[in-house]
Order: C-alpha cells, then sequence, then structure tokens
C-alpha cells in the first residue's frame, strides 16, 4: 500500500521547505537547506537536491533533481482529494518536549494516532493517518507544536 507521508508539505513548506515524495522514497528540498538521517546515515540537502531513502538503509547520496523529476514529486505528494489521509511528522523531541506536544495536540487529534517512537536517546513524534483538510484546518494553530 502507498502509503502518504506528505508532511503537509502544502502547508509546511515554508517551514521545512521539503517535499516528502507519498510513497517515501525520495526527500528533496526546493528551498534552503535539510538533513536526512536514516540508519545512521546523515545526507544535506541543499535547495534542488534529492536522496533517495528506503527502510533499514542509509539515504542515496545527494544528486540534483533531475528534469521533471520535481514534477513526479509533486504529482505524488499534491492531492485534490481533501479525504485523503496524510501523516505529519511533528519532530525528534526529549522525553518532556514530547510529553508537553502530546498533550497539547491531542486537543487536535485522536491520541491513538500520536505516535511516539524512541530514537536514541530522544522521541521522534509523528501524527498518522490525518485527513488532509483538517490538517489544512487545524494547521494555523499546531504548527507551534512542529520542529522546525
Amino acid at each position: 500500500m502507498k502509503k502518504s507521508f506528505l508532511l503537509i508539505t502544502i502547508l509546511i513548506n515554508f517551514l521545512q521547505a521539503a517535499v516528502i515524495v507519498g510513497d517515501q522514497n525520495k526527500i528533496s528540498t526546493l528551498d534552503g537547506q535539510i538533513s536526512v538521517t536514516s540508519n545512521g546515515a546523515t545526507r544535506d540537502l541543499n535547495t534542488g537536491q534529492v536522496v533517495d531513502i528506503a527502510e533499514d538503509k542509509e539515504p542515496s547520496e545527494v544528486r540534483n533533481l533531475q528534469k521533471n523529476e520535481l514534477n513526479n514529486i509533486l504529482k505524488d505528494t499534491t492531492t485534490k482529494d481533501l479525504s485523503k489521509k496524510i501523516n505529519i511528522r511533528v519532530g525528534l523531541f526529549t522525553k518532556d518536549e514530547a510529553l508537553f506536544r502530546y498533550k497539547e495536540l491531542k486537543k487536535y487529534f485522536d491520541p491513538k494516532s500520536i505516535v511516539i517512537k524512541r530514537n536514541g536517546e530522544n522521541y521522534l513524534m509523528t501524527i498518522e493517518d490525518v485527513r488532509y483538510n483538517y490538517a489544512q484546518k487545524v494547521f494555523p494553530q499546531i504548527k507551534k507544536y512542529l520542529r522546525k
């Protein structure tokens, strides 16, 4: 199943400057810089660069976006179906920060949809299976809880 992990690209593009492909195979930055870490390896991306990712593997070497690749990425991550479900990456936090954000975010989301996973000494928080139109609606209230 192709699970959408849009990171609310349209809504927080100005915060993260990242486009995450719907099938979680590529990460690209359209403006600014981001770091992508997977399986203990980190890749730093600048504007117009992309890495390929796969579960339990290091990110590929950084490369420039190819012709039409950006269009394909945008096509995969943009939806007109406002009932489509997406995942929101909240960020990586200390235990206390994660608990604080959990308490605040459960005011907007079903607590079962807020997933916190241990990541080394920190905790990675995501909100899973959120309807796109609802994410658009509550974004102004929740953006302060997202890690920039």
